[in-house]
C-alpha cells in the first residue's frame, strides 16, 4: 500500500531503523531486513539472512556480500562477488 511505501520512506530518513527492522521481520521483506542491518552495524544478522535463500534480486544483494567480506576481512571473497555484481549490472 502507498501508506505503507511512505512510512518506510519516512522511517529511512530519520534513522529508525531498529523500528525499520522489526517491521521488515514482521511482513519478511528481505531488502529491507538486509538495509536495516548494514546500517545498524548487525554483521551477525546480515550474514545469517545472506546465506538463506532469498526472494530478493541478486544483484542487490552482491552490495550486502561485499560489505559483508569486507567486514571479515576476506579480501578475494569481495573481489569475486564485485565481479559477479559487474557481471549482473552488464546483463540488465
Amino acid at each position: 500500500a502507498v501508506w505503507e511505501e511512505q512510512w518506510v520512506h519516512c522511517a529511512k530518513q530519520l534513522n529508525q531503523w531498529e523500528t525499520l527492522s522489526a517491521y521488515a521481520r514482521d511482513i519478511n521483506q528481505f531488502d529491507i531486513m538486509l538495509e536495516c542491518f548494514w546500517k545498524t552495524d548487525d554483521w551477525d544478522a546480515l550474514r545469517e539472512i545472506l546465506h538463506d535463500p532469498m526472494p530478493s534480486d541478486a544483484s542487490q544483494t552482491k552490495i550486502y556480500d561485499i560489505c559483508n567480506a569486507l567486514q571479515e576481512w576476506r579480501l578475494p571473497d569481495a573481489e569475486k562477488h564485485c565481479q559477479e555484481a559487474f557481471q549482473y549490472a552488464l546483463k540488465n
